[in-house]
């Protein structure tokens, strides 16, 4: 039996996840047993206290945005269970990750918004404390503080953390009253393109221009929308499958250390590039 640690049930990224987990361990002959967080660190905690009084053979753990070390994570550790820690991650070498190249994704589509002629672009990101923010957030600006193009003047970008989705679209509208309207726009995640949206629909409508969008996804929000959105995939199928064929191969083989995986990405040219 292995356990999956999950924070929540969004409809981006984690249900292909949890397919992928699912099919793989089936495949192998495992059982899939899901400790629902909901987010909550005292619920991580309690979560691996479960994984203990069951004996579980492995853990894949998926943190909670509360989550700032993995202490809690010892107990396994000393019993040798091996634990493989999934996309949101925390610096360690004592637990497996899988995660995809944060920094060099973010990076990347600044990158390409810049050589689509952007000259005034907004990188939208998640909660600030989160590691997963950190780095994309470090890779946006990276691209900026790299540039070497032929833009005259050179580009300027700014950042915005939303904490909380209350408010989104009053942050944004309180952004171009102060900075004017971005012909550029980067978004981390699904959730924060979903939130995006109206506003930058909004943003065309009254300038009568056409602003570059380009987000982090999973792959299926882009193709909703009326103009269908220009995305770097990270699959969530693909990394659920990584990490439950990672942790599969660390049971039958104890004698493997944990190691740092990254999977694979790739730029889909759509609608809004």
């Amino acid at each position: 039996m292995i356990a999956l640690i999950a924070p929540e049930y969004n409809m981006f990224f984690m249900p292909d996840l949890l397919q992928a987990v699912q099919d793989t361990l089936s495949a192998a002959g495992y059982s899939l047993i899901i400790l629902h967080t909901n987010n909550d660190y005292q619920k991580e905690v309690s979560a691996i206290q479960h994984c203990m009084s069951w004996l579980v053979d492995g853990v894949l753990a998926v943190l909670t945005e509360q989550t700032t070390d993995l202490d809690h994570f010892e107990p396994l550790h000393d019993e040798n269970t091996p634990v493989v820690i999934v996309d949101k991650i925390l610096p360690t070498q004592k637990y497996s990750l899988i995660r995809v190249d944060d920094l060099q994704i973010a990076a990347q589509a600044a990158t390409l918004l810049l050589k689509s002629g952007c000259t005034h672009c907004l990188g939208i990101f998640a909660k600030s404390g989160l590691e997963i923010t950190k780095s994309r957030e470090a890779g946006f600006i990276q691209a900026f503080e790299n540039y070497s193009g032929s833009i005259d003047p050179l580009p300027q970008y700014h950042v915005i953390s939303m904490d909380s989705q209350n408010g989104f679209e009053e942050t944004l509208n309180h952004y171009s009253e102060k900075h004017g309207v971005p012909d550029g726009i980067f978004t981390m995640s699904d959730e924060i393109l979903v939130a995006a949206y109206r506003p930058f629909i909004k943003w065309e409508e009254q300038g009568k221009k056409k602003i570059k969008l380009i987000a982090v996804s999973d792959g299926k929000a882009p193709y909703y929308f009326h103009k269908r959105v220009s995305h770097i995939l990270h699959s969530g199928y693909e990394t659920g499958k990584k990490a439950a064929l990672h942790l599969i191969e660390r049971i039958h083989n104890p004698e493997i250390k944990a190691s740092q995986f990254f999977t694979e990405t790739e730029f889909i040219r759509l609608d809004t590039l």
